[in-house]
């Protein structure tokens, strides 16, 4: 790829590594190789009433976040929060979850944040994926989709929708009651894109 500076100098982006793509610079002043996406640090954290995902960089349109074998040490539900620089929101969350055990299912609304589970058993472990994708950047709002399985053996769907009242920069994973705490955490982690 060819690129001319702004005295008119030719020159040429060499070529990048595995996986990476062209893409403008972080000054946009050149083109540059990037990888698409952005993988996090997993946190196997225990002894804790939330997980924090901080430093998201601006411009971000995706996130997903995938949990391993995480446990509560009481029957709270984990639940998925959005923040900005003024930390993580509590309200506004709008859709509802689903969980399916057996040959029964029940409903709840959403309110504080978006439930990756419900109505949960204590030492059950759940496996889950949240998708987050930016719906309108002037307003920051979010969609969100999860989906969670869990040993006891139960299913949970949730979609929901939240607008932060920033730019958003970390999610936090909690509990419902933000007292249980994590007391098995096989690993969760983010990516963003």
């Amino acid at each position: 790829i060819l690129q001319a500076t702004g005295n008119r100098t030719i020159t040429r982006l060499g070529i990048g590594t595995a996986r990476q793509v062209p893409t403008v610079n972080a000054g946009a002043t050149a083109l540059a190789y990037a990888n698409p996406i952005t993988l996090g640090t997993e946190s196997t954290t225990t002894g804790c009433t939330s997980i924090d995902f901080t430093g998201i960089p601006s411009g971000v349109r995706r996130s997903t976040i995938s949990g391993n074998g995480m446990s509560l040490s009481g029957t709270a539900d984990i639940m998925i929060q959005l923040g900005d620089a003024g930390g993580a929101e509590t309200s506004g969350y709008s859709g509802s979850i689903s969980n399916i055990v057996g040959s029964s299912a029940s409903v709840a609304a959403l309110s504080a944040g978006f439930r990756v589970t419900a109505s949960a058993t204590a030492a059950a472990l759940h496996y889950f994926q949240v998708i987050l994708v930016l719906e309108n950047s002037a307003s920051f709002r979010w969609s969100c989709s999860i989906i969670s399985g869990s040993s006891v053996p139960d299913t949970s769907y949730c979609a929901g929708i939240k607008a932060t009242s920033a730019e958003l920069d970390r999610v936090r994973i909690t509990t419902t009651n933000g007292s249980d705490t994590f007391d098995a955490n096989g690993g969760i982690n983010i990516t963003y894109e």
